[in-house]
């Protein structure tokens, strides 16, 4: 659920509206980067997959965000772009394949 949307948001370089289950803090929404579709770098398993994004609207601070599908209530698909070089400052090794230039 929501892949179509994430890729969408990926290929396009357009920002999300995220509205997911938090464990800790409830219902949150965030205005977020799409990074990725995969399992999480650091995990035992590679067979659990979630969504990564990069929380633009967290009150604290900005900060990488992994959730995993069956906690997305919306995905919402903005017309805002972004430019990936912002966001990426690593030689990244993308689950999703992506034509973002240095960024992919």
């Amino acid at each position: 659920m929501f892949e179509v949307e994430m890729e969408n948001a990926i290929d396009n370089c357009f920002l999300v509206v995220l509205t997911f289950d938090s464990k800790n803090k409830g219902k949150l929404t965030r205005k977020c980067v799409p990074f990725d579709i995969g399992p999480r770098r650091n995990a035992l398993s590679v067979s659990k997959i979630y969504f990564h994004f990069y929380d633009l609207g967290s009150p604290n601070k900005q900060h990488n965000l992994s959730v995993e599908p069956v906690n997305i209530l919306e995905l919402r698909v903005t017309e805002e772009k972004f430019e990936p070089s912002n966001y990426v400052n690593w030689t990244p090794a993308w689950f999703y394949p992506r034509n973002w230039g240095n960024c992919s």
